[in-house]
């Protein structure tokens, strides 16, 4: 009885050893694999605390590269209108006058008469052009030849300076031969009728003399008299801000790089000319179909005229602007002063 007693107990306690064995086989496992990524995530942290924050870098520095202006510095200077290399802007020998026309015929007609300045804005017209097609443009523009009928000397011979622009005498009388024979022209519609006529001639410079500004305003009204009368509208200009007399601006430019801006531009009160402007607007005021309009402060800040924007470059001296610059930043501008013209 005793041995089978002892038997049944030793059977009892086996069964049970093993169940717990069972258990401790399932349980241990488990705690092992939570304890395990509990130990791995305790070591991430540890390593994401004591990871140190990387150094925030410098910014390069932009090396000065004249390539990357819009026209590239190097040949700013042959980035005039394109009205050069078609030939549509004569030279200082032809006394003849003969627009040239761009786009196909229209009801509606624009000219650009003048000099290189009023050339200026062949670009933005041009594109006014190309994208309403409301009408055809004509150019009638000669070098250092304004169309205000005036070109009195503020320099002794043998050499005469229309403002900014040197040029022998002789050249001056074909000039006056040319202007005239435009004039005649247009007042017998000989070229047909305008709708609208542009003018942007380059003015006396902000020191001339009391004289010379009397008979450059005397001229002004010459031409005006006859314009006014061959068009329905004329629309003048304001001529664009001179940023330096003494300067050559590009290589100004060059020369100051990233500081070119200041270094190279001019104030607004003397590169605009406020004089030249106020006669403008005065002569403008005689006639009931002329308009002055002033586009050029859009170029400038309250403080300066600078002859570069962003990568922009402006200019291809102190008064001549660059046909890059005039077609993407007078666009707009000048659009509305045509459209509700045409």
């Amino acid at each position: 009885m005793l041995c089978r007693g002892m038997f049944r107990w030793w059977w009892k306690f086996g069964v049970a050893a093993i169940s717990v064995m069972a258990l401790i086989a399932l349980v241990v496992p488990t705690t092992n694999a939570v304890g395990t990524a509990s130990s791995a995530t305790h070591q991430v942290e540890i390593r994401a605390k004591a990871k140190k924050p990387s150094k925030t870098k410098k910014p390069a520095k932009v090396k000065w590269n004249p390539n990357l202006f819009i026209p590239k510095l190097p040949i700013v200077r042959d980035s005039g209108p394109p009205l050069f290399k078609f030939g549509c802007h004569v030279g200082p020998l032809v006394t003849t006058a003969a627009p040239c026309e761009f786009g196909s015929k229209n009801k509606r007609r624009v000219l650009l008469f003048g000099d290189s300045h009023a050339a200026h804005w062949f670009g933005p017209l041009d594109r006014i052009r190309k994208n309403t097609n409301r009408f055809q443009l004509a150019t009638l523009t000669k070098a250092a030849c304004a169309a205000v009928d005036y070109s009195g000397p503020i320099a002794p011979a043998p050499v005469v300076t229309i403002p900014g622009e040197m040029v022998a005498p002789d050249k001056v009388e074909n000039c006056k031969a040319w202007r005239k024979d435009a004039l005649d022209k247009l007042s017998r519609q000989e070229f047909g009728k305008f709708d609208l006529v542009i003018l942007s001639p380059i003015v006396p410079g902000e020191n001339s003399s009391k004289s010379r500004f009397q008979g450059w305003k005397a001229g002004y009204l010459r031409t005006l008299n006859i314009v006014a009368k061959s068009t329905p509208k004329v629309l003048i200009l304001r001529d664009m801000p001179y940023l330096s007399k003494s300067k050559d601006v590009v290589k100004c430019i060059a020369k100051h790089k990233g500081k070119a801006a200041q270094k190279c531009g001019a104030k607004p009160k003397r590169a605009l000319n406020p004089k030249a402007w106020k006669i403008t607007q005065q002569v403008a005021a005689k006639f009931r179909n002329v308009q002055a309009v002033d586009l050029a402060t859009k170029t400038c800040t309250k403080t300066l005229c600078s002859p570069i924007e962003g990568r922009l470059i402006k200019v291809r001296d102190s008064h001549h602007y660059v046909h890059p610059y005039m077609t993407r930043k007078l666009y707009f501008p000048l659009r509305k002063p045509i459209l509700t013209r045409v």
